[in-house]
């Protein structure tokens, strides 16, 4: 079984995908941590380092390394914006969240913390470029529309659901899917 996770920023990817990991003792692979650390080596916020990877087109080697992955192992989850793209017989999901909701994790996240927002508005106004330019940037190299639903197998809105409850979600819909393999 290979499981893909991608969606909304803050929509609980991460916590979402270590749960499955560690419920199915799958390996965990995620391209965010790589790119945050990254970032964070190259003095720049998440935000900058986007358009970094957009401007010297760095993203077929990430791209390239993540379809290597999916072709040589089984029984791993990949929380990545477009694994489900770079391994097409993953079990895909998505996960999304309202932007104001999406604001307020971001407030009370390490990982919103490490971007430093100075407000509720200056995080609304980052998450919603960084969005931006990753479906830009898709649409533009591989013409995929990373915000269309009908690209993935399971779709949960984590706005209004507490955290154990997507994990919950997930995890059943995929052991479904096992059963059925």
């Amino acid at each position: 079984m290979k499981i893909t996770i991608t969606g909304a920023l803050y929509s609980g990817k991460s916590s979402v995908a270590k749960a499955i990991s560690k419920s199915l003792d799958y390996t965990y692979f995620s391209v965010g941590d790589l790119q945050r650390k990254l970032a964070v080596e190259k003095g720049m916020s998440i935000t900058e380092y986007n358009k970094y990877m957009l401007d010297n087109k760095l993203d077929h080697e990430v791209d390239n390394r993540t379809a290597e992955i999916g072709k040589e192992k089984d029984n791993f989850i990949f929380d990545a914006r477009l694994a489900w793209h770079f391994i097409p017989d993953s079990f895909k999901i998505y996960l999304k969240v309202d932007l104001d909701v999406a604001v307020e994790r971001s407030m009370k996240n390490e990982r919103g913390k490490s971007e430093k927002y100075a407000s509720k508005e200056d995080a609304k106004v980052n998450i919603n470029e960084r969005r931006r330019l990753e479906v830009s940037r898709f649409k533009d190299i591989y013409n995929i529309d990373i915000n269309q639903e009908s690209n993935y197998d399971l779709v949960i809105d984590t706005s209004h659901i507490s955290m154990e409850g997507v994990i919950e979600e997930a995890i059943e819909k995929v052991k479904k899917v096992i059963e059925k393999v």
